[in-house]
């Protein structure tokens, strides 16, 4: 029978394992961890904002995020280099001064979940909570606000997470993505520059370091690995060997795709109207040798191969392993998550189907 319920409770939570055991660092480390946490008010006191009243009285908050688990992921993220872990610890505090990602209103970002594109249930296979991407069910007009709305999915994915762990899973489902409907490469950059979740290479700081259990990217066709071949650029090494690349048989329920924006179908999109063939793999392509995967030379991807560098053979060579070197590689969902916990449009055996007015009073609550 369908549910419109999420799952938001792992029903085996004080057996999982936890994510940062104090048996992981040494007596000097730990004693690091109690000086920098001893920090933590003046590093807050030390903050600006024009609103003095406001900065008062979000001080709590961000005490309480920034506690001893969250100092020790910055000194781990950041390689025990004290002084740059502090530093960038305090740009967070900051960066949450001023932005107040624990309290974006849910009302204002509704608009952006009408469609389903971005939703939370369930757990990976760790007891991480995971939190669903369709980009091919994207509706928004205001990127300023999708941005928000990322950030408001993360931070109630780990305010869901079990007792002792501390790090999320996300799957970025890529299936029906073509020209129109891919997001800009600003908005990914954006995104990646605040969110990595871990040390980064750049002069940008990561506001979630050690939070990222998995990133799955579900479905890649020939504009993902376009995309991905620009932003992997801007990865740590930490970050990318998270990512996950998998290939699954899509259900999608009726409701959905009538909600969805305009999508011709649903194994290539507006692309597929415009003769641009998906280079999705099946699980048997996505184990075969590299010049297995290419997609139809002859198809326009070849074309807008040229514009974007992801089309014709240059797709089939950003779906080689040479280009996916450095991260998880490919593997099968159910690898990673129990069929239990994974919604059944996904392949697994939890018949959820999304239902915004379930769902959205549900993750307000939290």
């Amino acid at each position: 029978m369908v549910t419109f319920e999420p799952v938001f409770t792992h029903p085996a939570a004080n057996t999982l394992a936890l994510d940062f055991p104090d048996s992981l660092y040494s007596v000097d480390q730990l004693a690091t961890v109690t000086s920098v946490a001893q920090l933590v008010p003046s590093l807050i006191a030390s903050l600006t904002n024009s609103d003095t009243d406001a900065n008062a009285a979000y001080a709590p908050r961000l005490a309480a995020w920034a506690d001893r688990a969250c100092v020790r992921r910055y000194l781990a993220s950041y390689l025990w280099n004290v002084p740059e872990a502090i530093a960038k610890l305090k740009a967070s505090l900051q960066w949450r001064l001023e932005v107040k990602p624990d309290l974006i209103d849910p009302a204002e970002v509704e608009p952006e979940a009408e469609s389903g594109k971005g939703f939370i249930t369930g757990f990976d296979k760790k007891g991480h909570p995971v939190a669903y991407a369709s980009q091919r069910l994207d509706n928004t007009a205001t990127y300023d606000r999708c941005l928000r709305f990322t950030f408001f999915i993360i931070e109630k994915a780990l305010k869901l997470t079990p007792k002792g762990i501390e790090k999320i899973s996300i799957i970025l489902d890529n299936e029906g993505v073509g020209v129109f409907n891919a997001p800009p490469i600003s908005f990914i950059i954006q995104f990646q520059g605040i969110a990595q979740f871990s040390k980064t290479k750049s002069p940008r700081t990561s506001h979630y370091p050690g939070c990222l259990e998995s990133c799955i990217i579900a479905n890649p066709g020939w504009i993902l690995w376009g995309l991905y071949s620009v932003v992997s650029s801007y990865l740590d090494p930490a970050v990318k060997e998270k990512i996950f690349f998998v290939s699954y048989t899509p259900v999608v329920p009726a409701a959905a795709e009538s909600a969805a924006a305009p999508v011709v179908s649903s194994a290539g999109g507006w692309g597929s109207y415009f003769g641009l063939t998906s280079s999705t793999p099946t699980p048997e392509a996505a184990a075969a040798p590299a010049d297995a995967k290419a997609v139809d030379s002859g198809s326009w991807s070849s074309f807008f191969g040229g514009l974007i560098g992801a089309g014709g053979e240059s797709a089939a060579a950003a779906s080689s392993e040479e280009n996916t070197t450095g991260t998880g590689g490919w593997v099968s969902l159910d690898s990673l998550i129990d069929a239990e916990f994974l919604p059944s449009a996904f392949g697994g055996k939890f018949d959820f189907e999304y239902n915004h007015k379930v769902y959205w009073e549900r993750i307000s609550a939290i």
